[in-house]
């Protein structure tokens, strides 16, 4: 007998705690001024909500309680707060899309912040700084010893971005980048193995981003990345892999149909391994002109230089700015390079 009095009590605490878990749960997106007032403002619902459901419950719980049913007063006021936990719910269901009100103000829907993109014109003028590196190995494989970053040296500057609340972010969130307040981009050229064996751990250690830029024809190579460990990878979620042309040839000396199939080949390959847009391409060595950008702007959205400096916000997004890290950067040139 007991275990029925208190069973509507039981079941409108589930309903509590699903309410709870379900609505006051934190919302994504607190770079947006709309997003913070619909979180907030579901919060405060979700309080009157349990209130109200506890109040309706405790009704029927104490005149159950007394084996008397409830009075014509109790029978009232747990209606009416029924009626009250119904316009709350579609008060919440409201709330949570703003462009769809208008009748309690006049009509006037309220606008969603705007995206800003690198191309903005609200984000003109702002630097982002695209750091290049190659090889992440301790004893360099060739002459180019510059291009061979020691493992301690990179985790160093992971470490003094990860303190200085940097935000690691890749080509993909470019078009959104006014959800960032101190973004830096790390890109790896060439796709050498060590990026897998080196940097991938180190990445996944600092749960930071980074843009790989592979050459496809090289996949064959014991010195370069496999499309296994390139799958992995990029299946993380740690790490875009972009192109870096099929057989990294000098883009600028080539005609049209050839750099046409540089451009587009190593696209597609990556594509289908990754299953993931292919969206940012590396000049290789650089190289570029005004036939190669305007090619280029056929098959992707972006494309890096090798050298110029810091990027900023409303220039080329075809020819952008990268700062180079070569071997033996110290965190404290490495921090100067920031700006």
């Amino acid at each position: 007998m007991n275990e029925k009095k208190y069973e509507y009590t039981d079941k409108a605490c589930t309903k509590t705690n699903i309410l709870l878990d379900s609505v006051c749960k934190s919302e994504g997106g607190f770079h947006d001024p709309v997003a913070i007032m619909q979180a907030a403002t579901k919060k405060i619902i979700c309080l009157v909500l349990v209130t109200l459901v506890l109040a309706s419950s405790a009704i029927t719980a104490l005149a159950a309680a007394a084996n008397t049913g409830v009075t014509a007063a109790g029978i009232a006021g747990a209606a009416g707060i029924k009626r009250i936990i119904e316009a709350a719910r579609a008060a919440m269901a409201v709330s949570a899309d703003p462009v769809s009100r208008s009748a309690s103000d006049g009509g006037a829907d309220m606008p969603r912040a705007e995206t800003v993109s690198v191309s903005s014109a609200s984000s003109t003028g702002r630097k982002i700084p695209i750091l290049m590196y190659h090889a992440i190995e301790e004893t360099p494989t060739t002459t180019l010893t510059n291009l061979f970053v020691r493992p301690s040296e990179m985790e160093a500057h992971l470490l003094y971005l990860a303190e200085n609340g940097y935000q690691c972010i890749t080509f993909e969130d470019l078009d959104n980048i006014g959800a960032f307040s101190k973004p830096v981009m790390l890109t790896f050229d060439d796709g050498y193995k060590d990026n897998y064996t080196n940097l991938f751990p180190l990445l996944k250690k600092y749960n930071m981003k980074a843009t790989i830029f592979v050459i496809t024809d090289t996949f064959w190579s014991d010195n370069f990345l496999s499309q296994e460990e390139i799958r992995e990878m990029s299946d993380s979620g740690l790490i875009s892999i972009q192109s870096h042309t099929a057989s990294h040839p000098s883009l600028t000396s080539l005609g049209k149909e050839a750099l046409d199939r540089e451009l587009s080949k190593s696209k597609e390959i990556i594509e289908e391994l990754t299953a993931k847009p292919v969206i940012a391409l590396c000049y290789p060595a650089g190289n570029t002109n005004k036939a190669v950008m305007d090619a280029t702007a056929g098959h992707y959205a972006y494309a890096v230089l090798a050298k110029g400096g810091m990027y900023s916000c409303g220039t080329d997004i075809m020819a952008m700015n990268r700062i180079r890290i070569n071997r033996g950067v110290g965190v404290n040139a490495f921090a100067s390079l920031l700006g």
